[in-house]
């Protein structure tokens, strides 16, 4: 965790307000660790080593491997973890689906505890579908979904809390580069299933113990999601290069646009 994160946490905390997360870090290098599987083919005592005293936003389980290292939290009520808000010291901000009362429930149930500091209702609904506004390159969306981020905490609904929050997190932060690690996508072709890092490896059992999962896995559902993602890849990358936020990736398995840098560990 970086210097200036304990204060920012502390007047969100207080106030719920976004406007403490507007161009807070504007101009860092910011590191982005999701829970895909090739999370745990890295050297995790390596990664949190050259993630010290860097701008890094952990998505939902990855956070209790690097929790030392992570300003920001982010996560939703997919793959939720039980234990996932025991004494989180980063920024925690969490997408719900306001159509869903189980989640609502959640959200409420969280805020009487005092476990959330900026949450965002991610909006169903024909606008704000990601295959009309990704996948068919149509900037408009992105611009006005940028405004209902920052304005009304909407975020807008699609494949993947990635794309649903932490890339407009990152513009809206003001950073110059977002790397992402573990961030995977998932599985395109037929027969193939999506797995968590701590899915693949048997080094986590505490975490995938305490991840709640109600539904059964719909692997084809999830499929054409990562189908979404992949064709989307460029345009929102497209988005993110014109709003001062260069992309990079650090995952040997992430299906995004080859147009978007690859690095290795020792890049970092």
């Amino acid at each position: 965790m970086i210097r200036e994160t304990k204060r920012i946490k502390t007047l969100i905390k207080k106030t719920h307000n976004i406007k403490y997360l507007i161009d807070a870090y504007s101009g860092q290098d910011c590191y982005l660790i999701s829970c895909g599987p090739s999370l745990s083919e890295h050297n995790l005592s390596v990664l949190k080593k050259k993630l010290q005293n860097k701008l890094v936003i952990c998505v939902k389980q990855s956070y209790f491997l690097f929790d030392k290292v992570c300003d920001i939290h982010v996560s939703n009520f997919t793959n939720y973890m039980k234990t996932q808000h025991r004494g989180i010291k980063a920024i925690e901000i969490i997408g719900y689906l306001k159509h869903k009362r189980d989640h609502v429930n959640q959200i409420e149930q969280l805020e009487r505890r005092g476990k959330v500091d900026l949450k965002f209702s991610i909006e169903s609904g024909d606008k704000y579908k990601y295959s009309s506004s990704l996948a068919k390159e149509e900037p408009v969306l992105l611009n006005d979904m940028m405004q209902n981020f920052i304005k009304n905490k909407i975020a807008m609904n699609g494949p993947g809390i990635v794309y649903e929050i932490c890339f407009p997190l990152a513009i809206m932060m003001g950073v110059r580069s977002l790397t992402t690690i573990g961030w995977d996508i998932g599985p395109l072709k037929a027969g193939d299933k999506y797995q968590h890092f701590y899915d693949k490896s048997q080094k986590f059992p505490k975490i995938k113990k305490h991840t709640q999962s109600k539904a059964k896995v719909n692997h084809l559902k999830i499929r054409h999601e990562a189908k979404v993602i992949a064709q989307g890849s460029k345009n929102y990358n497209d988005f993110l290069f014109k709003n001062g936020v260069e992309l990079r990736i650090l995952s040997k398995d992430n299906k995004a646009d080859s147009s978007i840098k690859r690095i290795t560990i020792e890049d970092l």
